[in-house]
């Protein structure tokens, strides 16, 4: 029996999907291996930061102070690395828009019912 352009596109369909499925699979394992060396790069910052500020001050031993400041210094560093870019607050075009808010008054007896799960009694 000779295929038909139907199955021809279904096979060609199924193939798509695995290797659509397989560039995905393989992109983020490479995405993933990329942010997992990026942390580590940051926790090993983190750790020259924290040496370096202990000895200096000398006032609490290196392990303890690593216990308790681990995380707020992982922290810190994540956010001293942000930028924004506050050019756009700067742009024509963000200037020019118009707030159009309205305040809606709702009059008290507008609010609705009360206990709105109890059944209403039809008069």
């Amino acid at each position: 029996m000779p295929k038909t352009s139907n199955q021809n596109s279904g096979i060609a369909m199924i193939i798509f999907v695995i290797i659509f499925l397989s560039i995905g699979f393989l992109s983020f394992g490479y995405l993933e291996n990329q942010g997992v060396k990026e942390i580590s790069a940051l926790k090993s910052q983190i750790s020259g930061l924290e040496t370096d500020s202990l000895k200096n001050t000398g006032a609490v031993s290196s392990e303890s102070a690593s216990a308790k400041g681990q995380d707020i210094l992982e922290l810190l560093l994540v956010l001293q690395q942000i930028k924004l870019d506050i050019d756009f607050f700067q742009n024509p075009d963000f200037k020019n828009l118009k707030d159009f808010y309205q305040k809606i008054e709702i009059k008290e007896e507008e609010k609705g019912n009360p206990e709105p799960f109890r059944q209403i009694k039809s008069e």
